[in-house]
């Protein structure tokens, strides 16, 4: 049975259907969302307990190594303070070391409030287990947990194993990936060296970033979900609620801000073209303004007064913009702002309904591609003249598909970017899946420059990050 609670963030209603994952994806605001714990029973157990007799502070740690483990280190941070009385810095170090995959010790006194636990590293070397505590306090149901937590966090095959002792049951081994036979009593063994195969290079590295820090001040960033570049590498971000557009040089270092027109209206895009223009969605219509001095320069309405929901500038200066227009709708701009060219049903008439959510890009030949990022999650792409050409990647949990995708960017190349849950997909021009490149953040938004190189809005780490492509076309 769904039961129902509000966004944090956007209090939107959601409904929860239960399962095993604590988070959900807000729809509205995108905003990933930590289920109240009297919502949901983990892993489909009792209350207070999960599988087979595993603790509940157990199943919760479980789920922060797999959270680790595909690469969702925000979720398990917050995971690590929803289970702990840890400050949000603590819980971070706790997540990083498991993460580093160091062993830990987690201590924990609980009684019928909420747990409290302390970490500590831990000796990676085998240790006796400790021997059986024989008393309680009294006047309460206390108990004493200590939970050796070894994380081997490898690329495609993760791992870790807990070792329970407590005051009320005997020793305990709760299999996570695969445990070897440990007794009461007997040391286990001691971890050999064993060869490691040289790891296959990613197909991008992250090479420079700047921010990290959130606030309104220059160069913080406050949720910030909107990036552009112009011709000279100067970097334009957009606040969501705020308003603020601030400006950076190809470097990094701040230049100026100003406020769009409406600063009470959320900034659901922003864009910037070669000449230093930039272009905001504010409340359905779209405004371009320059983009150093922050004047309005002209307003493109949207047909039939339904509103844009994303637009991409080409690099011929011309504009492409998604309308909500009956049903949905592609709408073509000139460099000088002229519409040229609209294209209905854009997306209803090739998956037999509605997209209410959509995400633009455009590559060097005038194609575009639209993400359907609300119900189809599929990449579509269209000519110039709004001819459907072929769809790519498919809604799902395995390589190559797309499970809840909020970002698309096209390089010089013809490859196309995709940021989803667990990192970004890169598709060939033809649609082959090639590889994923890893990225633990929230990105809303992305774009290229002219030297191939991949930036990013990282939302949830309040940073722009900078991304390095390989130099050759057949590379993956």
């Amino acid at each position: 049975m769904s039961q129902a609670f509000l966004c944090p963030n956007c209090h939107a209603s959601l409904e929860y259907e239960g399962g095993t994952s604590p988070t959900i994806r807000c729809q509205y605001c995108n905003t990933t969302v930590i289920v109240p714990e009297q919502l949901r029973t983990p892993f489909g157990g009792r209350a207070g307990m999960s599988g087979e007799g595993m603790p509940l502070e157990t199943a919760k740690l479980t789920e922060i190594a797999r959270l680790i483990q595909q690469g969702k280190k925000i979720e398990a941070i917050k995971l690590m303070r929803e289970i702990s009385a840890m400050d949000l810095r603590s819980a971070k170090e706790a997540v990083e070391r498991m993460e580093r995959g160091e062993a830990m010790q987690f201590s924990s006194v609980t009684t019928t409030s909420r747990p409290a636990f302390e970490v500590t590293p831990h000796p990676l070397q085998a240790h006796p287990l400790p021997p059986q505590p024989t008393a309680v306090a009294s006047g309460s149901r206390l108990g004493c947990v200590i939970v050796f937590v070894t994380l081997l966090l490898l690329l495609g095959a993760g791992g870790a194993f807990f070792v329970l002792t407590s005051a009320s049951s005997s020793i305990t081994e709760v299999v996570v990936t695969a445990v070897s036979n440990v007794e009461p009593g007997i040391p286990a063994p001691r971890a050999t060296a064993t060869p490691v195969a040289t790891a296959t290079p990613a197909f991008a590295a992250e090479s420079f970033s700047f921010g990290g820090q959130e606030g309104v001040g220059p160069g913080y960033f406050n949720d910030t979900r909107s990036i552009g570049l112009d011709a000279q590498g100067n970097i334009y971000t957009g606040d969501y609620s705020d308003g603020r557009i601030q400006v950076f040089d190809s470097q990094g270092n701040y230049l100026t801000h100003w406020f769009i027109n409406d600063t009470d209206a959320y900034m659901i895009s922003m864009t910037a073209d070669r000449q230093g223009r930039v272009y905001v969605i504010e409340k359905g219509a779209i405004n371009r303004y320059d983009g150093m001095s922050g004047e309005r320069q002209l307003t493109l309405p949207a047909p039939g007064g339904a509103g844009y929901r994303d637009m991409v500038v080409a690099p011929d200066g011309s504009l492409v913009a998604f309308a909500f227009a009956p049903p949905d709708m592609l709408v073509w701009f000139d460099a000088d702002g002229n519409m040229v060219q609209t294209v209905s049903e854009i997306l209803s008439s090739q998956t037999g309904d509605p997209e209410s959510g959509a995400r633009l890009a455009v590559d060097g030949l005038g194609n575009v591609y639209v993400l359907g990022e609300t119900f189809t999650k599929v990449v579509f792409k269209f000519d110039a003249q709004g001819k459907f050409i072929t769809r790519i990647g498919s809604q799902g949990n395995e390589a190559g598909q797309l499970r809840s995708p909020r970002a698309i960017a096209v390089d010089n190349q013809g490859r196309i970017y995709v940021e989803d849950w667990d990192g970004i997909d890169v598709f060939a021009a033809d649609g082959r899946f090639l590889d994923t490149i890893p990225f633990r953040g929230v990105a809303f938004d992305m774009v290229f420059n002219d030297q191939n190189e991949l930036f990013l809005m990282d939302r949830n780490g309040n940073r722009v990050a900078q991304f390095t492509l390989p130099q050759r076309v057949d590379q993956k």
